[in-house]
């Protein structure tokens, strides 16, 4: 059961994190800055998205190193993290691509 639930978390962290590309990648197209500029809308995208992330992993690490918070709450914060972290790595890969 605890691999089961293990691969579910992980599944639902990647689908997070391409919802939130993708989603984010609309929300760039729809204000047509980057008409037929493929390559600077992947470019502006990472760049965003990194930024935004590692705002909010900062802000994360320090709730989970807070000394209030249980430990179930810490391990969902770090769960967070890391689709976060998935998230930053679909960004600049979809760059490069």
């Amino acid at each position: 059961l605890g691999r089961f639930l293990e691969m579910l978390v992980t599944t639902f962290s990647m689908s997070m994190a391409w919802a939130m590309f993708f989603s984010t990648r609309w929300a760039l197209a729809a204000t047509g800055l980057f008409d037929g500029d493929a390559q600077l809308l992947c470019l502006v995208l990472a760049c965003l998205v990194s930024a935004v992330c590692f705002f909010c992993i900062y802000w994360l690490d320090k709730l989970a190193d807070a000394e209030w918070t249980g430990e179930t709450v810490d391990d969902v914060i770090l769960q967070v993290i890391s689709a976060i972290g998935i998230l930053i790595g679909f960004s600049w890969e979809q760059t490069f691509d």
